[in-house]
């Protein structure tokens, strides 16, 4: 049987690349749309838009590309919550009686929860100024 110690820099390794990585390919498929159908498609909504008294859609602003910026941020802090949880939870699982692997265990779970509501106060915050600027 493998110990944990051993495949642990591998599997930290492959999570990495993979958070990495995996937006990256996601992007590149999500972007294999031309730009002329892009503006095609803007130009009729805007059409439709006007007709019926509604805002006008534009381009990319300064605010949504923050908001996009930051979403992504979130996205990654809330990945590394649930490794440090994970990570966490089997130290304290593992520990077979072993006080400082417990207390270590319990206090990354404690540090980590922390970290999440920081991370959705300021996420809060964000949200609640990115709304009022648009």
């Amino acid at each position: 049987m493998l110990h944990f110690k051993k495949i642990l820099p591998y599997l930290t390794l492959s999570l990495l690349l993979g958070l990495i990585i995996l937006p990256n390919l996601l992007q590149a498929a999500e972007t294999t749309i031309s730009n002329a159908s892009v503006a095609n498609v803007m130009i009729s909504l805007n059409t439709i838009a006007g007709t019926t008294g509604l805002n006008v859609i534009t381009k990319d602003t300064l605010v949504t590309k923050v908001g996009a910026f930051l979403k992504t941020v979130f996205g990654y802090l809330g990945a590394l919550f649930l490794i440090l949880v994970i990570y966490a939870g089997f130290l304290w699982m593992t520990a077979g009686g072993n006080e400082d692997n417990i207390k270590k265990g319990k206090n990354i779970i404690t540090w980590a929860v922390l970290g999440l509501a920081v991370i959705a106060a300021a996420y809060t915050i964000t949200a609640t100024v990115l709304s009022i600027i648009k």
